[in-house]
């Protein structure tokens, strides 16, 4: 094989690993947001009226097409938790 069809397929190879680990991450991200909003009982408008925050924005969460960036869910944990919604002390990120 040639140098350049090797970093070719390399670069395939790392640009498949990469997309495999943000999609369990945003799967992990998802499936949390998702998990506390249900525990709560609440539905996604409800929730987002808590932290305003707009409805698309909580369904593309939880759908995996966006990640809730790290200061909004230490916002929305600090939230919780001031309300005593949160028993276990943290959202895991």
């Amino acid at each position: 094989m040639s140098e350049g069809f090797l970093f070719i397929e390399n670069s395939l190879i790392n640009e498949r690993l990469f997309i495999d680990k943000y999609a369990q991450c945003a799967y992990n991200n998802r499936m949390k947001i998702a998990d506390v909003r249900k525990q709560l009982n609440m539905t996604q408008t409800e929730f987002g009226q808590l932290f305003g925050i707009p409805l698309r924005t909580i369904q593309s969460w939880e759908k995996g097409e966006r990640k809730a960036p790290d200061y909004v869910m230490n916002m929305m944990e600090e939230i919780l938790k001031s309300r005593g919604l949160l028993d276990n002390g943290t959202i895991d990120k």
